[in-house]
């Protein structure tokens, strides 16, 4: 077994594990930024495979504000974000073997979903679920990118996978 170190992660090694075998079934309650221990303070959380290292940069300055510590090898990073107090809009340089990425991260946000569409959908009387379902290029606080929503009930796991992202 892989050695987990999750220290800066405020994860249990079960959680890490969950995440990186994708067995997690609410991964938005693991990855981005999310309060840390310490009143005040916040730990950022990303599952990138195949990372060698990652850096939170301050999305308006790009500043290089923490790099985060590999709590996993086949790719959780984490950090406590120390004096850096409050949440605060941030991206992602994530370093591979061949080139650096930087990148807003996906998780920093929260589901995209309705929490009414969602309701509605498990009922069976949502009429519009064409409007969430599937692909949807959207923008939100700023950011572009795409929405992707799939209803696949019995699937033990579900991936997006293009250039975009290396994944394989």
């Amino acid at each position: 077994m892989s050695t987990v170190n999750d220290a800066p992660a405020q994860l249990s090694v079960e959680q890490i594990n969950a995440i990186v075998n994708a067995e997690c079934d609410d991964i938005f309650a693991y990855l981005g930024m999310h309060p840390g221990e310490k009143k005040g303070s916040y730990v950022v959380r990303v599952f990138l495979p195949g990372a060698s290292a990652v850096e939170i940069l301050d999305a308006q300055t790009g500043e290089v504000v923490k790099s985060l510590e590999c709590c996993h090898p086949d790719g959780f990073f984490a950090a406590s974000m120390g004096k850096k107090r409050g949440s605060f809009a941030y991206k992602l340089k994530v370093s591979y073997a061949t080139h650096d990425v930087v990148m807003d991260d996906p998780y920093r946000f929260s589901s995209l979903l309705d929490e009414t569409d969602r309701y509605l959908f498990c009922e069976g009387t949502n009429e519009q679920a064409y409007d969430w379902l599937g692909s949807h290029i959207r923008e939100h606080e700023g950011v572009e990118g795409t929405l992707f929503v799939v209803w696949a009930p019995s699937a033990q796991r579900v991936s997006v996978v293009g250039d975009f992202n290396s994944w394989d």
